[in-house]
């Protein structure tokens, strides 16, 4: 049995875009949250940051061996996507065309973005994909960079991460160090 979350505890999709990333709202304030850098932007918590908690990205296999009693919520298959012409259109940013911010990358490049005590990073998420693993120096410390996350190299501190679209991340946070491989 499995005890149901507060409605304070909890949040939900919006279906709004804000700089062209997701809002979220909080069902106990109905607060506007964004998901990039989990600040409210509109309602009572205006201002306030969400506690970050760690996650992890990895593949189904790898979670379902460590967890086998994972529950999963099966939803039917859909043909296609509302969002196919998006999807297919690498010059298209943000759903009423916005441009990119920074044309270090493309807009669509997928990037881990790192933040470390208002410091920001970013490094292509295909660049980590293709070593499995990457060792960079961000932040002035050694970072070993996966796609499941980061941590500096010597304390093994987490470091903040999130995979997101450039244009995102750089709209975001114009400062960001940008590291390719």
């Amino acid at each position: 049995m499995y005890a149901r979350p507060k409605a304070s505890d909890t949040l939900g999709v919006s279906g709004m875009l804000w700089r062209d990333a997701l809002i979220m709202y909080d069902r106990a304030t109905h607060s506007l949250w964004s998901q990039v850098n989990g600040k409210a932007v509109a309602g009572p918590m205006k201002g306030r940051r969400l506690q970050e908690i760690p996650s992890e990205q990895t593949t189904w296999d790898k979670w379902k061996k460590r967890h086998p009693d994972t529950l999963v919520l099966a939803k039917p298959n859909l043909s296609g996507s509302v969002y196919e012409d998006y999807f297919l259109d690498p010059e298209r940013i943000g759903v009423r065309g916005s441009t990119n911010p920074d044309p270090r990358l493309p807009g669509k490049t997928l990037v881990i973005g790192l933040e470390r005590d208002g410091r920001f990073a970013a490094i292509p998420l295909v660049d980590v994909e293709s070593n499995g693993f990457l060792t960079i120096t961000a932040f002035g410390t050694p970072i070993v960079v996966t796609t499941s996350g980061a941590y500096e190299r010597g304390s093994h501190a987490p470091i903040s991460t999130k995979v997101v679209y450039w244009a995102v991340w750089a709209r975001f946070h114009p400062n960001t160090q940008l590291i390719v491989r």
